[in-house]
């Protein structure tokens, strides 16, 4: 199912044009995860990117379609569908979680227009708890992790920590 929302995508424009809205728009503003690794994921294609995390980018970037002088000229896909298939691939995910589920679920609470305010509601109180579940309250700085999942998980413990308070 979620395959088939990515094959939409890549048959409209093509994936890079719409993750390049995302990485200027919202990744910009709110850094949620490493520009230059998710990147080199993605174009690895080798599913080092979960299927969720992507609808939830492809989904948020779609808010931005017009503004896109490349993209602004096709026509625009269902924005509500997209949003859906996001939702409904993230919360398949939260089965069986990973730090890339927080940060679709992140995705998901930053930028998706808001169609359900206890849906909302719901998904930041499951973000907090997996959040706790996967030690991002504490301090990795000594952990036996790469520098860059060290940097991460403190950018996703922030980004927690910004939807839980405000």
């Amino acid at each position: 199912m979620f395959q088939e929302f990515t094959s939409l995508i890549a048959k409209l424009i093509g994936h890079s044009l719409v993750l390049l809205r995302f990485l200027d728009k919202i990744n910009a503003s709110f850094p949620i995860f490493d520009e230059e690794a998710f990147l080199s994921g993605y174009e690895a294609e080798d599913d080092s990117v979960p299927p969720a995390l992507l609808c939830q980018v492809y989904a948020t970037s779609l808010i931005y379609w017009n503004q896109s002088p490349v993209l602004a000229p096709h026509p625009k896909p269902d924005v509500r569908y997209a949003v859906n298939m996001a939702v409904a691939a993230l919360h398949e995910e939260f089965s069986a979680p990973g730090l890339s589920t927080l940060t679709a679920a992140l995705i998901d609470l930053t930028g998706r227009p808001i169609f359900s305010t206890t849906g909302n509601a719901i998904n930041s109180g499951r973000t907090v708890a997996l959040a706790h579940c996967l030690g991002l309250n504490r301090d990795p700085s000594n952990w036996k992790l790469s520098r860059a999942e060290k940097n991460q998980r403190i950018r996703l413990w922030w980004g927690v920590v910004i939807h839980d308070k405000w």
